[in-house]
């Protein structure tokens, strides 16, 4: 992930990105900015990983390891994954 990467919704220097994203990294700086803008990239999200893994549920590609996402410096301190923050908020 790109030190420098800004929220997606408020431009604050990004803490999160979206873990579901495959060609596109989303990032957000909190829950609060991550879930404001869910219900326009849930859209965009799903229709990425439909036409890269047509052939599996939606479950099966979140669970896909994609090394590309995880973040690219040490030194980058509390970084979560966004989809984690998303099932622990809604249990």
């Amino acid at each position: 992930m790109d030190v420098n990467a800004k929220c997606r919704v408020c431009n604050k220097k990004a803490k999160f990105m979206c873990s579901s994203c495959t060609t596109q990294q989303i990032f957000y700086c909190s829950e609060v900015c991550q879930t404001d803008d869910w219900k326009e990239h849930k859209n965009v999200c799903r229709g990425v990983n439909r036409q890269i893994y047509p052939d599996t549920t939606h479950e099966q590609q979140e669970n896909t390891v994609n090394l590309d996402q995880q973040p690219q410096s040490s030194s980058v301190q509390g970084r979560e994954n966004i989809s984690v923050l998303i099932k622990k908020k809604s249990n």
